[in-house]
């Protein structure tokens, strides 16, 4: 989860607002740039980047919360204690993809780096055409540009609501 290339937002809320004078600027690539230069240079045989880009149509809503916690299980009610209605479905959004690779509706191949000049571009998303980057190790990955929204709300509540897992 990180990295930006170009999200669209039908508003310009608070949270797209760190995005739409700085596209490519994304919160958890800029808080530590290093970390996600080095995870894409890690040596990886595959890696799927779920970026700002995929997230944006996301929101939790209190709706999906009463839904998802109605078991009343203990993760259940962790959430329903613990979640924030408004806020984009962020860190959802990539483990639902990992969980069910089909959530992703819209997804390209390129080349990516995080940029760590020492400049006010710093820890910003650097990307090519696959196979056409600058030759210095970035990887070819796959980008998650858009999900599933319905498909990953249902996830969603049903794995926050579902039973829990036998000791």
């Amino acid at each position: 989860m990180g990295g930006s290339f170009n999200p669209h937002s039908a508003s310009v809320d608070e949270f797209a607002l760190q995005f739409v004078y700085s596209p490519r600027v994304e919160f958890n690539s800029r808080w530590d740039p290093e970390a996600s230069h080095l995870m894409l240079h890690a040596g990886w045989k595959k890696i799927t980047v779920v970026p700002n880009d995929a997230t944006v149509p996301t929101k939790l809503t209190p709706e999906i919360i009463k839904a998802a916690t109605a078991s009343g299980t203990p993760l259940a009610q962790y959430v329903a204690k613990y979640a924030q209605p408004g806020f984009p479905m962020w860190d959802e959004v990539a483990a639902g993809v990992f969980l069910d690779p089909g959530l992703a509706a819209h997804t390209g191949e390129l080349a990516m780096d995080i940029d760590l000049s020492p400049a006010a571009n710093y820890g910003a998303t650097l990307s090519w055409p696959k196979g056409k980057g600058p030759g210095l190790g970035e990887p070819n990955v796959t980008v998650v540009f858009a999900v599933d929204v319905p498909k990953l709300e249902k996830l969603f509540i049903t794995l926050i609501g579902g039973p829990s897992p036998k000791q």
